[in-house]
């Protein structure tokens, strides 16, 4: 399939989580796509002037959230999977 649907199945900050789920769908064969939106220069271009908390964000923590997705057919399984390796 030349064009396939890609459904986001977790978004998260936690880097330890996104590994581990990464992890269980690769146990488990299913392909997945992380795409990673960083907040570092959307910050430091609200911080041009310097002063305090140049480069931090408003709780003092630059952050970057990871988006998981897998294939609308994986979907169900990947989510099943992941409901289940959840802490």
């Amino acid at each position: 399939m030349l064009f396939q649907k890609w459904i986001p199945i977790c978004a998260t900050a936690n880097q330890t989580l996104l590994f581990a789920a990464k992890n269980a769908l690769d146990a488990k064969n299913i392909p997945y796509r992380v795409e990673t939106t960083d907040s570092s220069l959307r910050v430091s271009m609200n911080n041009l002037g310097g002063g305090a908390g140049a480069g931090m964000s408003r709780d003092g923590y630059l952050k970057s959230l990871s988006t998981l997705s897998v294939r609308e057919q994986d979907e169900k399984a990947a989510r099943l999977l992941l409901r289940s390796c959840k802490a």
